[in-house]
């Protein structure tokens, strides 16, 4: 796991982000080499979670590109250059079972305490 994904992941675990999972796709995808994947219980929560991130990463002089979805607090996408973190409101997690389609069971790893 990189510095940048250990940030990220650090900062939505110590803000109460849930299920946080780190997805690695180095060589799945040209488009990132990780995704970052956690829940939050409320839109107002969800986007909290961005800010901590965006916060986390300006800290650590880390590039955070462009955030999509943050006004409505469903589903926030951080494209912070070699890793996404998608912030899922835990309704549009469940919907969206964003895992299933990027995993194959031996490249995610839970990070934090579960809530």
């Amino acid at each position: 796991m990189n510095q940048q994904v250990e940030t990220i992941a650090k900062a939505l675990d110590m803000h109460g982000a849930t299920d946080i999972q780190i997805i690695d796709i180095t060589g799945v995808s040209i488009v990132a080499d990780y995704f970052v994947v956690a829940s939050g219980s409320t839109p107002i929560q969800v986007r909290a979670l961005c800010d901590a991130v965006q916060d986390e990463l300006d800290k650590a002089e880390m590039p955070c590109k462009r955030v999509e979805g943050k006004e409505a607090g469903r589903w926030i996408v951080v494209d912070a250059a070699d890793v996404l973190v998608h912030i899922f409101h835990t309704e549009e997690r469940a919907f969206y079972n964003l895992e299933r389609l990027w995993s194959n069971g031996e490249n995610t790893v839970s990070y934090g305490t579960e809530k």
